[in-house]
């Protein structure tokens, strides 16, 4: 038996197009069989350094959004806290967004001095992707192991 393949990429539709040639012999017959498989490359956003992120009460919040496997960068990238639309311009001020567009794209949200508040789920939503989520500890002078969800710990000296 003699295999032989062959792939092409289909130039912005995000697909492969794998066609594969298989000869069979035997004494008395050769027979061709050709296969014909299409495959779809799905775009992953993820935050880097989650699930949980510990960062300290007046420090700055960087959370990284990437989103990978896409043919073209996502039209848009939206950044959510407890599932409500982050407003670059409110109130609170000190929150910005630098998004780099490429063959991965990520997404910066800056929020400068952290406060309380600033604790929970953020989601990154891009256009052409699932949604990405952390969930954010702001602490006021804990440690995070002493935050643990989970379970019981126990100090032995």
């Amino acid at each position: 038996m003699l295999i032989r393949g062959r792939e092409k990429y289909a130039s912005g539709t995000g697909s492969f197009l794998i066609a594969i040639l298989c000869l069979q012999s035997n004494s008395k017959l050769l027979t061709e069989h050709v296969c014909s498989f299409l495959c779809f490359v799905v775009p992953t956003a993820t935050i880097i350094g989650g699930p949980d992120l510990h960062v300290d009460k007046g420090s700055t919040i960087n959370l990284t959004c990437a989103v990978k496997y896409s043919p073209e960068p996502p039209a848009y990238i939206f950044w959510y806290h407890h599932d409500e639309v982050i407003s670059y311009d409110s109130s609170r001020g000190g929150v910005s967004v630098i998004t780099e567009k490429g063959d991965v794209t990520t997404s910066h949200l800056l929020i400068q001095n952290a406060d309380l508040d600033d604790s929970g789920k953020y989601s990154c939503s891009p256009s052409n992707a699932d949604v990405a989520s952390v969930r954010v500890h702001v602490l006021n002078g804990e440690h995070p192991e002493a935050m643990q969800t989970g379970g019981a710990t126990a100090v032995v000296s």
